[in-house]
């Protein structure tokens, strides 16, 4: 299993241009569509830093909207023990919420915490899975009905595949977790989003073809039913940690790194 770490390397987006995909995703027996070519970003660079004391620590800093300068970086856990990838959204109501990997049970677990008034005061870190397998690098993501999404790998099934769970109350209440992938392959480092016609996207990485490509699978029924795996990526070298993002005019855009140097594609 390989866990990048993120406290201890840091990715920085310094403008975002994302490679673009065409956002009609086939069903079980439809051919596939033609993606766009893959394309190498510039303008990004890759920082060393240093955990924070105790462990490595999810940070925040906020940037208002068309401001010059930053926020200030609020550490946002405090616990001695590793509390890795973190993933923010705003719910509905206003809530923000932070979810992240943490060993604080003795095992890697999901947890989260939340905060109600633009992030000035913050609640208990609260544990979100628990399973005796690792589950880590969550991914959090509010479908436009208000629904809160959130995606993980887990090793419960004995090797690594994507889960999810979600909540349609706010967060107060939250479904079973649910296996997404069930490949031999390693699944790991998922993201997910909504495209304008309402379907939910998860991408993530997986080891199932010989090296590491970029996957995807939607949901047109909001998670009732889930497509196909679709690769998305092939060729030379490892792909890893895929974003994802629609935009206005329809299109589907995915982000990864690319192994073998410092490029995001």
């Amino acid at each position: 299993m390989r866990m990048h770490r993120p406290g201890r390397r840091a990715l920085y987006l310094l403008f975002t241009v994302l490679l673009t995909l065409n956002p009609a995703l086939p069903l079980l027996g439809q051919p596939a569509p033609a993606y766009a070519a893959e394309t190498a970003l510039a303008g990004i660079v890759d920082h060393a830093t240093s955990p924070a004391p105790g462990g490595d620590q999810p940070q925040v800093r906020t940037q208002p909207r068309a401001a010059s300068s930053a926020g200030p970086v609020v550490q946002v856990t405090t616990d001695a023990v590793d509390n890795l990838y973190p993933s923010i959204v705003q719910a509905a109501d206003g809530t923000l919420w932070v979810i992240w990997c943490s060993s604080a049970s003795g095992n890697y677990d999901i947890w989260f915490k939340t905060s109600t008034d633009g992030g000035a005061t913050w609640s208990a870190d609260t544990q979100l899975t628990i399973d005796g397998a690792l589950d880590c690098h969550p991914a959090i993501a509010r479908t436009a009905d208000g629904t809160l999404w959130v995606v993980w790998y887990s090793h419960r099934s004995g090797n690594a595949d994507i889960w999810y769970k979600a909540s349609s109350d706010g967060g107060a209440t939250w479904s079973a977790d649910a296996q997404l992938t069930s490949d031999m392959g390693d699944d790991q480092n998922a993201a997910i989003a909504q495209t304008g016609d309402g379907k939910v996207w998860v991408v993530w990485s997986s080891d199932r073809s010989g090296n590491r490509d970029i996957w995807c699978k939607t949901s047109s029924d909001g998670g009732a039913t889930w497509s196909a795996d679709v690769r998305l990526t092939s060729g030379t070298g490892d792909d890893w940690d895929p974003a994802v993002a629609d935009t206005t005019d329809g299109k589907v855009w995915v982000l990864w790194f690319k192994s073998g140097g410092t490029t995001l594609w």
